[in-house]
């Protein structure tokens, strides 16, 4: 008997069948107790190694994309439109079939990333990629494990200083910017900001719950994490400004998109001479700074701000709120 050209012989002591063959620089010897089952597992294991081979063809953007689809289904739409985004940071490597690339290819492809964050993000991707890759067998080796880690090195918050914090605050007065002054005194994310609804406060208890997030196609997404689903305290400056903005509808309060949002917070701080550049996200920090400055626990201050209970970012992004703490503290003792 016979399977593409491979024949299936008896023992020489009659009690079993086997085969034979090379593939791949491989030896293989398959053997079965009836010619029947030697015949089968034969034609098995020939179709695997023909899938493998199928496989090693793969360029890398075929592969990516089936791993999105395979490991990424579930993730917000978002994130999946940032992973093929990437896609462009490949363009070196991404028509070539994924057996083909080396560690070289790989390590010339990151150093041309000049942003550190983009960097390390891209590497994190390729190293899932190329883990599954192995483990499905679709490469016979991985050039990921010699490749080390791009080093990003974190920004310690930009907080508003005292100065810039009065004058910024008059500016978002002036200019009727009400949902500058919520981030800042509520710590909120853009996202969260701008998906705020009048049912979200809840005046009589004192407490905003936050349990969506806008996202950048200007779509009401779920928020960053779970743990940025949260009650958290309504702090009576916002009480102030926000009160006459409550409606009862179901309406966005501050019917902004994200780039609007951007534009005006540009604007606004172009009218004034600051001793620091800042974003969005340094209302959130000034928050967090404030928190810290007056002592208050840090399990607390990361449910406020959505932050898993013990976060890196927390504890090491925003250390130096700590710092200026103590020193507040020494300048007392010490006077």
């Amino acid at each position: 008997m016979k399977f593409k050209n491979i024949i299936i012989r008896k023992s020489k002591n009659n009690k079993s069948w086997f085969c034979r063959f090379r593939k791949n620089k491989k030896q293989f010897y398959i053997s079965a107790k009836t010619q029947n089952d030697c015949y089968i597992k034969l034609k098995k294991t020939l179709n695997n190694l023909e899938d493998k081979t199928l496989n090693s063809k793969l360029t890398l953007e075929q592969w990516y994309m089936q791993w999105l689809d395979l490991y990424k289904k579930d993730i917000k739409e978002t994130t999946k439109l940032d992973y093929k985004a990437s896609l462009k940071y490949l363009e070196n490597i991404k028509n070539k079939e994924i057996n083909n690339i080396t560690t070289i290819n790989i390590i010339e492809t990151l150093n041309s990333i000049n942003h550190e964050r983009r960097k390390q993000k891209v590497y994190e991707l390729l190293k899932d990629i190329y883990n599954k890759a192995y483990q499905n067998e679709i490469i016979s080796k991985n050039p990921m494990l010699n490749i080390e880690k791009p080093k990003h090195k974190k920004s310690n918050g930009n907080s508003l200083t005292d100065k810039d914090e009065n004058l910024i605050e008059k500016e978002f007065i002036k200019h009727k910017a009400y949902l500058f002054l919520v981030a800042m005194y509520q710590g909120l994310r853009k996202g969260e900001l701008l998906a705020l609804t009048s049912s979200d406060f809840d005046l009589k208890n004192k407490t905003l719950t936050i349990t969506k997030s806008l996202n950048y196609k200007n779509e009401i997404d779920t928020t960053k994490n779970k743990e940025s689903i949260r009650t958290i305290p309504l702090f009576d400056k916002t009480i102030e400004i926000i009160k006459p903005l409550l409606k009862n509808t179901n309406e966005r309060i501050f019917n902004l998109t994200q780039k609007q949002t951007q534009n005006l917070f540009t604007k606004i701080l172009s009218n004034i001479e600051l001793e620091k550049k800042y974003t969005i996200h340094s209302l959130r920090h000034t928050f967090i700074t404030k928190c810290q400055e007056k002592n208050i626990p840090l399990h607390i201050i990361q449910h406020w701000v959505g932050h898993t209970e013990g976060s890196k970012i927390t504890n090491s992004v925003y250390t130096h709120a700590r710092k200026n703490a103590e020193l507040l503290y020494y300048n007392i003792i010490n006077q």
